[in-house]
This record gives C-alpha cells, sequence and structure tokens, in this order.
C-alpha cells in the first residue's frame, strides 16, 4: 500500500479534483493506519463527490479508529443516504479495489455502525420540532414553559 501513495499524489497534482483519486489515496491511508491523512482525503473525495459512499464508509472507519464516534455516525449515515443509489462507475471502482462482491457487506455494516454509534440521547426525526422547542426555551427563560398563542386570530 506504501508503494501506491506517491503514485497517487501524482495524479493528484496534475488533477487535483479526481475523486477516484482522492478514495484510492484515503482508503491507502486508512489500511496503513494514517488515520488522520484518510481522514483529510477522505473528506476532500466528499467534497468533490458527495454521492461517494464508499469514501463516506472509510472515513467511518478512520473515525472510529481516531475515537471520535459522533463524527463516525454522521459517516455511516451519510453511506446509507448516498448508497440508494448506485453510482454509474461503482462497479468498476468496487472492481479495482477487489470489492465487487462487497457491496451488501459493506452497506449492513454501515447500517450497524451508524445504529451502534447513535447517541442514546439522540432524538429521532419525530421529536426534533420539540427539541426546537426546548431549546428555545432554554435560550431565554430557564423557567419558562413554551409559550402558547392566547390569540389565534393574529396572523
Amino acid at each position: 500500500m506504501h508503494a501506491a501513495l506517491p503514485t497517487l499524489r501524482a495524479v493528484l497534482e496534475r488533477l487535483p479534483l479526481c475523486s477516484e483519486a482522492l478514495l484510492l489515496l484515503g482508503i491507502a491511508h486508512h489500511l496503513i493506519g494514517a488515520d488522520e491523512a484518510a481522514v483529510l482525503v477522505l473528506q476532500q473525495a466528499l467534497f468533490v463527490r458527495p454521492e461517494l459512499w464508499l469514501a463516506a464508509f472509510y472515513l467511518g472507519q478512520s473515525l472510529e479508529r481516531l475515537g471520535q464516534p459522533a463524527a463516525a455516525g454522521c459517516a455511516y449515515r451519510w453511506v446509507e443516504r448516498e448508497s440508494a443509489r448506485p453510482l454509474p462507475d461503482e462497479a468498476s471502482l468496487l472492481a479495482l479495489l477487489g470489492m465487487a462482491s462487497w457491496r451488501q457487506e459493506l452497506l449492513q455494516s454501515a447500517r450497524q455502525r451508524a445504529q451502534a454509534l447513535q447517541p442514546p440521547h439522540s432524538e429521532g426525526p419525530v421529536d426534533r420540532p420539540r427539541a426546537a422547542q426546548k431549546n428555545l426555551v432554554t435560550l431565554g427563560d430557564s423557567n419558562a414553559e413554551p409559550s402558547q398563542d392566547k390569540n389565534p386570530s393574529r396572523g
């Protein structure tokens, strides 16, 4: 894997927005244990090409190893969201990495890790309006109740 680093860096010097080279460099860094470098490069890959769920998967892996479970959970949820639509070049990318038959396993792993890393106090989408209301009360008087509009005819 170390041998691939100079070649990938050379490609990125000529084509700095090449998402495939960024993905491969990020995975290479991850595989050799250079997780800080992997995080930076994989974030760049996702900036260039947000639908590149494989970059989000390895980003989650590296963030977990760095002890950042909340950020890793976000990366795994990104995988879930973006993998719903297969990429046009997904099959060739997975084949290049020797992972052609691993798509479902990677997605299942991301789903499990996202659930495992979900903070215990987090509120689901149904509770978001209530959470926002709680936050508004907290910003004002911490002893106050959420205001009720006493005059519904006001517009």
